[in-house]
C-alpha cells in the first residue's frame, strides 16, 4: 500500500521538482489496520510534504521495522520550512493552520492523520528531520509508530 499510494505522487513531484523517494525493507511489512483510512492518512502526509517542500527539495517515504525496535515505523520527511516546536501540539487540531505559510488547504489534514493513527493504536511524533539538506530549513519528520503484529494477526 505504501508503494501503491507514493507512486501516486510521482508526476506532482516531478512537476515540482522535487525528489520524491521510498525506501522500505526488502520484505513485506504487516500492520493490523483499516487499508482505506491507512491509505488516506499516508496522502495526507505526502501532499504535506510536497505542498511545503520547494523546488530541487527532497521528500522521502520510509517504512521500517528493524529487528532491535519492537515496533513498524512509518515515516514522512521533507526538507521544507518544518514546523516550530511550539505549534507541533496545535497542528493536528481541525482547520488548524501554520501562520505565514501561504499555502492553501483547511488545515484538517494532520488532524485526520491523527485520529487516523488513534484509531490503529499508534503514535504521532513531528519532529525537524535529521536528514535536511537545506541548512536554512529544518525540515519536517512525522513519524507514525504502530504495534507489531504477529504472524498470526495479519490481515493486510
Amino acid at each position: 500500500m505504501t508503494r501503491e499510494v507514493t507512486e501516486e505522487f510521482v508526476p506532482e513531484a516531478l512537476g515540482k521538482h522535487i525528489d520524491l523517494g521510498l525506501e522500505t525493507p526488502g520484505h513485506p511489512v504487516f500492520i493490523m489496520g483499516q487499508r482505506l483510512m491507512l491509505s488516506e492518512m499516508l496522502k495526507n502526509l505526502i501532499e504535506n510534504a510536497l505542498r511545503y517542500t520547494t523546488s530541487n527539495g527532497c521528500v522521502t517515504v520510509r517504512v521500517d521495522n528493524s529487528p532491535q525496535r519492537e515496533s513498524i515505523q512509518l515515516e514522512v520527511e521533507d526538507d521544507g520550512p518544518g514546523i516550530p516546536p511550539n505549534e507541533r501540539h496545535l497542528v493536528c487540531d481541525r482547520f488548524y493552520r501554520v501562520l505565514g505559510t501561504n499555502q492553501d488547504g483547511s488545515g484538517l489534514g494532520l488532524s485526520i492523520v491523527q485520529e487516523t493513527a488513534l484509531r490503529h493504536h499508534a503514535n504521532l511524533a513531528i519532529e525537524n528531520n535529521p536528514r535536511s539538506a537545506r541548512s536554512n530549513q529544518p525540515g519536517c519528520l512525522i513519524r507514525i509508530t504502530f504495534p507489531p503484529v504477529h504472524l498470526e494477526q495479519r490481515v493486510i
